[in-house]
């Protein structure tokens, strides 16, 4: 079997990259186109080839237009085509017309961002703007999903809206994991420094600071909480968009954390381990995730979870017995729920090893790799006849 599949950047998606390294070893064969010319080591395993299209492209156009010239020289069979940017569109119209063609698969799909269809209204920052960008894109992808055979997107809660929003039947929608590099995120790594006193009860926050990740929230519960827990502090990674950031100092100043509240900004990937490991929990009250990268990280490294409950979050513990979940949108939940991890320490990290559990069984590169080779195995084997030959029936 020969699988061909799509990812932007390696340097980005390296555990990603991973996980079709693992993937290849399966298939047989798997090739692996990406847009940016790499800069780190590439991977490598048994039946991969990784094939960089050419200089940095910026455009989509430009990106497309690289792909259909690889395409046109490509003369060897290829079972399934897998592109996890949603940037083959004019490829996929023109593979249609192709004698033997193989069974086309895509992913990255903004369907899954389920904070547009419940909390539209409650977007803070050029939610008209932001409006117009998200049906623009839906348009596009519509159009992409008349051409395409198979959809993946991250966790099983996702599925079945975007089947609904995209009118395509139910079971050629798939559910893959997420993944993180073990080595990247050790469970013993040091404790790193946070900036508060060494006797500091740290809760971490590491995403976007605006308050579609629940930051106002956030910054609720900690108020709600500093009388109770006078050792408590809150470090806030990440970056903060210029037009929210007179906002959220503003919340800052006007409760009165600015003793209590550090925010960092930006920090090197690599410093994150360690801002994990100082913690006593990772937060992450969002409205929204796809898969979120952050909390796979935290179970990696052993730290407990507080996190929103919604569906990319759910996925990543099914049963509930890891991340300890709370409803979006609920600052008194998310205070009692931080409450409960500071007075019960003990506790927190039993879960969080339950979490760790959960982790090294579903959100390795390895484990992810052997889903997603099984899924083409799958796909190879059944049927790969076109969406539009295909269309629902009514």
């Amino acid at each position: 079997m020969h699988v061909v599949a799509y990812l932007h950047c390696l340097d980005t998606y390296r555990d990603r990259a991973a996980m079709f390294a693992h993937a290849a070893e399966a298939t047989g064969r798997l090739t692996l186109l990406c847009g940016h010319p790499p800069r780190g080591p590439l991977p490598r395993a048994p039946g991969l080839s990784v094939v960089p299209l050419g200089p940095t492209p910026r455009k989509r156009q430009r990106v497309q237009l690289q792909l259909a010239r690889w395409w046109g020289r490509q003369r060897e069979p290829v079972d399934v085509l897998h592109d996890t940017q949603g940037f083959m569109l004019h490829l996929f119209a023109r593979l249609s017309a192709a004698r033997r063609r193989p069974v086309r698969l895509s992913s990255n799909f903004a369907s899954t961002w389920d904070w547009f269809h419940a909390l539209r209204g409650r977007w803070p920052v050029e939610w008209r703007e932001r409006e117009v960008r998200y049906w623009a894109q839906l348009a596009g992808e519509y159009a992409l999903t008349r051409v395409t055979d198979h959809f993946t997107v991250f966790g099983e809660g996702h599925r079945a809206l975007f089947a609904r929003t995209y009118d395509v039947p139910l079971e050629r929608v798939h559910a893959l994991p997420n993944c993180i590099d073990p080595a990247s995120f050790p469970a013993a790594a040091a404790p790193g420094d946070t900036g508060f006193a060494p006797d500091a009860e740290v809760l971490v926050f590491v995403g976007a600071v605006f308050r579609y990740k629940g930051v106002h929230e956030l910054l609720a519960a900690v108020d709600a909480l500093r009388s109770s827990h006078p050792r408590l502090r809150l470090l806030m990674v990440g970056p903060m968009p210029d037009r929210a950031e007179g906002v959220v100092r503003g919340v800052i100043a006007r409760r009165g954390l600015g003793d209590v509240v550090r925010v960092l900004g930006r920090v090197p990937r690599d410093a994150l381990p360690g801002l994990l490991a100082a913690a006593a929990a990772l937060v992450l009250p969002t409205y929204t995730e796809g898969s979120p990268r952050v909390v796979i990280e935290a179970m990696a490294s052993g730290c407990p979870v507080v996190a929103s409950d919604v569906a990319g979050v759910r996925d990543l513990d099914p049963a509930g017995r890891g991340l300890r979940l709370v409803p979006r949108c609920d600052a008194d939940a998310l205070r009692d729920a931080l409450a409960e991890v500071l007075d019960r320490p003990d506790e927190a990290r039993r879960r969080a090893r339950r979490a760790e559990a959960r982790y090294r069984a579903h959100h390795t590169p390895a484990a992810a790799g052997a889903t997603l080779a099984a899924l083409y195995a799958r796909l190879a084997a059944g049927d790969s006849r076109s969406t539009l030959d295909n269309r629902p029936s009514r």
